[in-house]
């Protein structure tokens, strides 16, 4: 099978599309000697993966481009010289119009580009709902959930909590104020919590007792995590978060907003946000946390597969080959 992937990734600081699709592609490469990834538009491929609406981190497709692409490539006159054909195959999030109650240009791309593809792959329920809401009513998806290369993210020479001030960690390139700033910040007013935010911060937000760490490199993160005891992600409306799994590979317990499609992979390993913030209601997320900390962390190390990248890869291929023998 060979596949292009219409994404350039960069090695800088950037979203969860960037970081799941190297992880993704290197996986391939290293791993899967049965599949080919192939560099351009131009080479003969099975499949063709788009990520959400870019070709690289902040770069839109044009769909007339794609709908020219595949009128030239999977037309009769192709078939009857018995060229290659390929299968369109989208990965999906989410809409802005729900994250953000703003539709806004992409989210009409994203759209257009889910009626075109022969598979959808959402990394959610949640994010099948979004397109659902908009009108999306095909069969031709599956749902599955992201992943993490776990020989960055891990739990080696990880040390856990036993006592004192508990260190919490938060991480976000958006700096939208539904990535839960207000969360993060009142958090770190709790006496027995130690708060650490790797990112953008929004500025108004006053950030209290947080301790901001300038944005990252990916294979930098891994140590930040493990220098901390749970991870704090009070986001709504989040579609499938990068962040949480490679922190839940790295044996984090997670605080995690009870909205989007969190819960989804998160429910097991953590503990929810109350609706209404409050001192009493950190005051009781604290105390819960530490008391489930080392149930918590044992399944976590027991179901470190289920976050990795290679697990995700191996679902990935099998849909492409079901894709394939239609």
């Amino acid at each position: 099978m060979k596949i292009f992937i219409n994404y350039r990734t960069t090695d800088e600081p950037w979203g969860g599309v960037n970081s799941f699709i190297k992880s993704f592609q290197k996986y391939i490469i290293e791993n899967r000697k049965d599949i080919q990834v192939v560099s351009k538009i131009d080479d003969d491929f099975d499949i063709l993966l788009i990520a959400a609406s870019y070709y690289a981190p902040s770069k839109e497709i044009s769909v007339n481009d794609l709908k020219k692409i595949l009128s030239s490539r999977n037309n009769i006159i192709n078939k009857l010289l018995k060229k290659r054909q390929f299968k369109f195959v989208e990965r999906l999030d989410g809409l802005r119009a729900i994250y953000n109650n703003e539709f806004i240009p992409n989210d009409k791309i994203q759209i257009e580009l889910s009626q075109l593809a022969d598979h959808i792959i959402f990394q959610s329920a949640f994010s099948l709902n979004n397109f659902q809401q908009f009108g999306y009513q095909k069969m031709n998806y599956s749902i599955i959930c992201n992943g993490v290369d776990q020989n960055i993210f891990n739990v080696k020479n990880r040390s856990y909590y036993k006592k004192g001030k508990i260190k919490i960690l938060s991480i976000s390139w958006s700096t939208n104020l539904k990535k839960g700033f207000q969360t993060i910040a009142d958090f770190s007013t709790h006496p027995e919590v130690e708060s650490n935010f790797i990112g953008r911060w929004n500025d108004e937000i006053n950030p209290k007792n947080v301790k901001i760490i300038p944005p990252k490199k990916h294979d930098m993160l891994s140590n930040y995590y493990k220098e901390c005891d749970i991870f704090l992600h009070p986001a709504i409306n989040d579609f499938c978060p990068n962040v949480v799994l490679e922190a839940m590979s790295c044996g984090l317990p997670i605080i995690y907003s009870n909205t989007g499609g969190t819960p989804e992979i998160a429910s097991q390993y953590g503990i929810s946000l109350p609706e209404t913030m409050t001192a009493d209601s950190i005051e009781e997320v604290v105390t819960a946390i530490k008391q489930q900390y080392q149930e918590l962390t044992q399944r976590l190390v027991n179901d470190a597969n289920n976050f990795s990248i290679q697990t995700v890869a191996d679902k990935y291929i099998s849909s492409f080959q079901s894709i394939l023998k239609k």
